[in-house]
């Protein structure tokens, strides 16, 4: 079989233009608004961005809050696709060191790195659907009222980055967008309100059902 110059170029152009879909990382907040001293929890959720699921094997999420508002988070339980010989867990950034999943003592000082990896072999790795599939939650407890402070995802962070990596080419990074959640502290009268609002919401449902 001959080629000619310009089909090589072609092949060549061809492959290192091919494109991978990629897997957005957002933040679901399982509340509306928290009081001072209770948990703001924080559902961080991989999703696929095109119509097909996409496969994980393993991500590094540097993640950022204000310490002024935010204590230190810790995670939520470990989820299936994390165990048997895989790991979740949360670090210092400048203070590294790695503790159990959900153990995390970090300092807040307001970022730590989230890393997570699934059992070596791409058939273990976590299928991200368009729906979504949760990687973990944040739990943060709230020192002080606010109408709203943000927990961002950083694509880089000095020497660390945001990374998806593809679960069957452990080096390809298919990241996408990064979202943000706003959690809000409101003063304890404003928090009673409502929740008297939704109960009445609640309430008028249940008359009409």
């Amino acid at each position: 079989m001959r080629f000619t110059i310009a089909t090589l170029l072609l092949l060549v152009f061809g492959l290192t233009g091919a494109t991978y879909a990629a897997v957005n990382l957002e933040w679901r907040p399982s509340q509306q608004a928290v009081g001072v001293g209770d948990t703001a929890t924080i559902g961080l959720y991989m999703v696929a961005s095109g119509a097909a699921s996409e496969m994980v094997g393993s991500m590094d999420v540097v993640v950022l809050w204000d310490p002024a508002y935010l204590g230190a988070p810790s995670l939520g339980d470990p989820l299936p696709w994390w165990d048997s010989d895989g790991y979740s867990l949360v670090w210092d950034i400048n203070a590294y060191y790695e503790d159990p999943p959900g153990t995390a003592k970090l300092n807040n000082d307001g970022d730590c790195m989230y890393t997570a990896w699934a059992p070596l072999g791409s058939w273990n790795s976590v299928e991200v659907t368009p729906g979504g599939v949760l990687a973990v939650e944040f739990q943060f407890t709230a020192l002080a009222v606010t109408s709203g402070t943000w927990v961002t995802i950083a694509p880089t962070y000095g020497l660390y980055t945001t990374a998806v990596y593809d679960g069957s080419q452990g080096n390809l990074d298919i990241k996408g967008t990064l979202g943000s959640a706003l959690v809000v502290v409101p003063e304890p009268s404003s928090l009673l309100a409502l929740g008297v609002g939704l109960l009445s919401v609640i309430a008028n449902r249940k008359r009409r059902s």
